[in-house]
């Protein structure tokens, strides 16, 4: 199960790295190491004049979502989710997405 939720959240970030990117944010994607005492999971920071955000996402499901604002250092979202295979990322991270947006 856990390679496949790694999958899906790389088709994830494939599917909207272009939008995101068109919103005016920079877009940085690290992997966690295998070796470490962390689960193997995924970084996503963006960064925009306004905001900076980070999606953290384990090769488990679980995730955390996060948007600051640059200018009042305010965490504007912070959302905790676990997900499993069956459900689908654009509806999960929908709020964070329409955030990123405003």
């Amino acid at each position: 199960m856990y390679i496949a939720m790694l999958g899906k959240f790389n088709k994830w970030i494939q599917k909207e790295q272009i939008k995101i990117e068109n919103w005016g944010y920079k877009i940085e994607i690290s992997q966690f190491p295998a070796n470490t005492d962390n689960p193997e999971g995924y970084k996503m920071d963006l960064e925009s004049e306004d905001y900076i955000a980070r999606i953290t996402f384990f090769d488990s499901g679980k995730c955390q979502l996060e948007i600051i604002n640059v200018t009042s250092e305010e965490t504007i979202l912070f959302e905790y989710l676990q997900l499993n295979q069956n459900e689908n990322l654009s509806k999960a991270f929908k709020n964070f997405l329409n955030t990123l947006q405003k």
